[in-house]
């Protein structure tokens, strides 16, 4: 059932208050992030199942997901969410093991905190997540990147393939797509063979 809370009297972040839809089973955990929440300013709605869950995100600006829910692994919530929205997620769980927070990373999520936590460190990661995912879309940041490179001049090319060789670097970041763009076939600058 869904609960809701409305934001506290006393906003202590500089931030733009959200409705943050909270998805924990565990009451005692959830009144607990509810009340902290409002008193950053926040609205709040608690859910305890992944149903649930799936029924209130469209009204949510914000969600804090826990992974061991009653009927349906956060994981997958994570996932059908994905298919349908593009509202932050922060897995807020106790699971700690690595291939937990890759596979949550890899079904959609922003970020994952391992409980316990501190309050301060979660509102700031979800204002990074937020500066983050509202800042531009991804397709406009993608295409700054590849513009940043396409007026970079053929020396720091030269000189971001010579790292990339030396180190192997596979990322996808402006240095790897200058890679792509210097290329000795491809960009605004052919350059050769380093």
């Amino acid at each position: 059932m869904l609960q809701r809370f409305v934001r506290g009297t006393n906003p202590l972040i500089g931030g733009a208050e959200m409705q943050v839809l909270v998805v924990e089973d565990d009451a005692r955990i959830a009144e607990a992030l509810t009340e902290a929440l409002q008193r950053f300013g926040h609205e709040v709605d608690w859910v305890a199942s992944g149903a649930e869950a799936l029924r209130a995100v469209p009204d949510a600006q914000f969600v804090l997901l826990d992974l061991g829910l009653p009927d349906l692994d956060g994981q997958e919530v994570c996932r059908r969410v994905r298919e349908t929205s593009a509202v932050p997620i922060i897995a807020v769980t106790a699971r700690s093991e690595e291939l937990d927070r890759i596979l949550v990373l890899q079904a959609g999520a922003d970020d994952y905190m391992v409980k316990p936590y501190s309050m301060r460190e979660l509102m700031a990661r979800m204002e990074a997540v937020c500066r983050r995912t509202r800042s531009s879309p991804p397709r406009a940041q993608a295409r700054r990147k590849r513009d940043a490179c396409s007026v970079r001049s053929p020396w720091i090319c030269a000189l971001d393939r010579l790292l990339c060789t030396v180190s192997s670097f596979a990322s996808h970041d402006v240095s790897s797509t200058c890679w792509q763009h210097c290329s000795p076939t491809r960009g605004p600058y052919a350059i050769e063979k380093i």
